[in-house]
């Protein structure tokens, strides 16, 4: 999924939607902290969720992978977040709908009708990029050779658990370096990547075990865990959209709360529904950069909770 994090094109396409991304992320880690020092989770899962909620999935498994997170709270991170989840983007898309009825937080219905933008030329880009995607043998190839180097990264820098990220850092530096290479390889990559994510929680779901009290209790904290941190996330990113440049700027919040909290599809499907195209592609990048750095910031929370509870 990170192949197509071209940290140049972010930084350039992207440049008034990065403010209020970097401000979701770290309303995320704000309800990251403030949901451990309730109590309840371990250090290690707390900061895959945290990584879930700037990047996505991906994030999530990479953190647990590298910290040798449990399959029972591997599980429950997972379900209750996605649970959380169900409740997040509807209330999410009806404060994009009641931004439109008041006419607030942008500059109007411009985002409907330019159609000569650098971002329409970037998504005409994007979509001839999709059509010319790297075959699968190719893709697979370059993606197992990304992961053996990441494993021969890993064990070199002592900690073998830590593949997937070392992995990460090596995709977000191709993508960078050669984008034109990149970017065909994540088209074809992408769809393959999602299935074997939601192979790979299917796997870890019927590994961990039966509804016994304790798996129920562990579920009741993941559950408290994930209702301080969606709540701090959503009062913080509400604030910043109130306060910052006079609320001239909620739509932008509105995405980049999306982008942490989802990813590429849900911010890019919410664009579209509440009609602002042109915010759409910088959403998408934001969220794509939420990928490739949100393992590093899991990690390192994780980290810093441990220190905290020991």
């Amino acid at each position: 999924m990170v192949f197509g994090a071209d940290l140049r094109a972010i930084g350039r396409e992207a440049r008034a939607q990065v403010g209020p991304f970097a401000l979701a992320a770290a309303a995320t880690v704000v309800g990251s902290a403030a949901a451990f020092a309730a109590g309840g989770v371990d250090h290690r899962l707390a900061g895959a969720l945290a990584a879930k909620n700037i990047g996505g999935g991906v994030n999530y498994v990479a953190v647990c992978a590298a910290l040798s997170v449990g399959a029972g709270d591997f599980t429950a991170g997972i379900a209750v977040d996605n649970v959380a989840a169900l409740i997040f983007f509807p209330l999410l898309a009806a404060w994009a709908r009641r931004v439109n009825a008041d006419g607030g937080g942008g500059e109007g219905g411009e985002d409907l009708i330019d159609t000569h933008s650098n971002l329409d030329v970037e998504i005409a880009r994007k979509d001839d990029a999709d059509a010319s995607s790297a075959d699968a043998l190719t893709t697979a190839f370059v993606t197992v050779g990304a992961l053996a180097c990441g494993n021969v990264l890993a064990n070199v820098a002592g900690f073998p658990t830590a593949t997937l990220p070392c992995t990460t850092a090596l995709a977000v530096i191709f993508a960078t370096a050669a984008p034109t290479l990149a970017r065909p390889i994540a088209a074809t990559a992408e769809p393959l990547a999602t299935s074997l994510l939601f192979v790979f929680f299917v796997i870890a779901g019927a590994s961990s075990g039966d509804l016994s009290p304790s798996t129920l209790a562990r579920y009741g904290d993941v559950f408290r865990y994930c209702a301080v941190l969606y709540a701090v996330h959503v009062a913080l990113v509400a604030a910043c959209a109130t306060f910052i440049d006079g609320g001239r700027r909620k739509r932008e919040f509105i995405l980049a709360s999306n982008a942490a909290v989802g990813g590429p599809a849900t911010v890019a499907a919410l664009a579209t529904s509440a009609g602002w195209r042109r915010l759409s592609v910088p959403a998408v990048l934001c969220a794509v950069a939420g990928n490739a750095f949100a393992t590093f910031i899991g990690i390192a929370l994780s980290s810093a909770f441990g220190r905290f509870a020991g």
